[in-house]
C-alpha cells in the first residue's frame, strides 16, 4: 500500500565528525512507526539543535523510506579559559571541552563571558571582536612564528600577551598593529637564533619601532 511504502526504514546521518551517527539518531528520537509524511521534521531539528556541537541541521524526507539528517557542526577556533575551559567558535558561542581530546588550537585567556544563560554562554561582543581580530591576523600571517603561538592573553586593553609553543619567552604585542608586531618579533627571534649570546625571557613590542627586551 501507499502508506507502507512511505514507512521509515532507513536513517542516514551525514556531515557529523565530533558526534557519532548513532548518537545523532538517538537524539533525533525518530518514531519509525510513522510515515515520511507524518514525521515531525521541525521538532526533530529543534531536538538536535540542543546539542552544543550542532550549529545547524536539516532533516530531509527521501521517498520511498529514508530520512536523511544533514549535520553542520560548530567549528572551534580557540580554547578559552573563562572560569572553566571551553571551545569557542567565530560567533562567540562557548561549549565544554571534551575530556581526552586534543585540539591544535591556541589557548585564550583574559576574556569575559557574557553569561546569557548557563546552558548557552557566549563571549561579549567587545572581547569577541578583539579575539577574532588577532586570530585573523595570525591566520593571514606568512610567518611561522604566528602559527606557533600557543597562548594568547587579552587581560590588558590594547595589548596581547602571547607565548610560543617552541619558546618560553613572554611576548607583548600591539593589538592594533598585531601583524606588524609579528613581523618585528620574527626579525628579533631570527637574530637570537643566529647569536647564542642573545637570551631573553621577555619581549615588549607594543611601541612603534621600539623593542624592550629583558
Amino acid at each position: 500500500s501507499q502508506i507502507e511504502i512511505l514507512k521509515i526504514k532507513k536513517i542516514v546521518v551525514q556531515g557529523n565528525d565530533q558526534i557519532d551517527s548513532n548518537s545523532v539518531s538517538s537524539m533525533a528520537e525518530i518514531d519509525t512507526s510513522l510515515s515520511l509524511i507524518t514525521l515531525p521534521v521541525k521538532k526533530i531539528e529543534d531536538r538536535l539543535k540542543t546539542n552544543c556541537w550542532i550549529e545547524n541541521v536539516n532533516v530531509v524526507r527521501l521517498i520511498p523510506y529514508t530520512i536523511k539528517i544533514n549535520i553542520e557542526e560548530r567549528k572551534p577556533i580557540a580554547i578559552v579559559n573563562i572560569k572553566n575551559v571551553y571551545l569557542i567558535d567565530k560567533t562567540g558561542f562557548l561549549w565544554p571541552l571534551k575530556s581526552h581530546c586534543y585540539w591544535d588550537l591556541p589557548v585564550v585567556s583574559g576574556l569575559k563571558d557574557s553569561s546569557i544563560s548557563k546552558n548557552s554562554p557566549r563571549l561579549i561582543n567587545h572581547d569577541l571582536k578583539r579575539m577574532c581580530g588577532v586570530l585573523n591576523d595570525i591566520e593571514k600571517s606568512k610567518s611561522s612564528i604566528a602559527n606557533g603561538i600557543s597562548q594568547i592573553d587579552f587581560s590588558q586593553e590594547g595589548v596581547v600577551t602571547v607565548k610560543l609553543a617552541s619558546n618560553p619567552i613572554t611576548i607583548l604585542l600591539n593589538e592594533f598593529e598585531f601583524g606588524r608586531s609579528i613581523d618585528h618579533l620574527n626579525e628579533i627571534l631570527h637574530r637570537m637564533e643566529n647569536d647564542s649570546s642573545l637570551t631573553t625571557r621577555y619581549i615588549n613590542l607594543c611601541f612603534n619601532n621600539i623593542a624592550y627586551i629583558n
